[in-house]
């Protein structure tokens, strides 16, 4: 319980893959894990509980009284509604907690059609969060960059600079040695999902 964090009004935990997963949902699991650094979704290492930003829906639990007050999850924003709450009880300095041991099982996309709908889906809510809060996530800064990436590749090509081509021969090594090619394609399909979710969510 909260009994030994009195400050603390939400816990959450890790969320691991069932046994009887398919072998598409283990390569999803791993993209994810891999991904967590910027997401803040399955990032979480160690024994000890800490303090985090978020905690997926898919495992957390909230104090009630502070859950009600604040006015809970916002209706109609699916997903995302977790990172939303969290962020608004976080602009109020409430604490909130990840503890490694409180593990629930939990299923991911089993083809590649799923899996663009999910990317696509978290895309677009991000989006909405940008056009309600502004950028707060590192994740919301990725259209950022993709769009710096392209200008400085378009002036690159202009003064025939070879900058370029070697920031982009990094960037590709980055990939491949991070994800391993076997993720190399949902990483690929992920990004353009997302992407695409992320600018239908501000623009729409």
């Amino acid at each position: 319980g909260f009994s030994k964090f009195p400050d603390a009004v939400a816990c959450g935990g890790r969320q691991l893959l069932p046994q009887d997963a398919e072998e598409f949902e283990k390569k999803v699991y791993l993209f994810m894990k891999k991904v967590g650094f910027i997401t803040d979704y399955m990032n979480k290492r160690g024994e000890d509980i800490v303090e985090v930003n978020h905690n997926p829906s898919c495992n957390v639990i909230y104090k009630k009284d502070v859950f009600l007050q604040n006015g809970g999850f916002l209706e109609g924003l699916w997903p995302g509604e977790d990172v939303e709450l969290d962020y608004r009880l976080k602009r109020k300095g409430y604490k909130m907690l990840f503890n490694p041991r409180a593990i629930v099982y939990h299923y991911k996309p089993k083809n590649m059609v799923d899996f663009s709908k999910m990317m696509y889906r978290y895309g677009k809510a991000q989006g909405v969060l940008v056009r309600k809060y502004g950028l707060f996530r590192k994740i919301q800064f990725i259209p950022v960059l993709c769009i710096l990436f392209l200008v400085l590749g378009f002036l690159s090509i202009i003064f025939g600079f070879f900058l370029y081509m070697i920031i982009s021969g990094l960037f590709l090594l980055l990939i491949y040695f991070r994800f391993k090619l076997s993720l190399v394609q949902l990483g690929i399909n992920g990004f353009f999902s997302w992407n695409a979710g992320f600018i239908r969510g501000i623009f729409n």
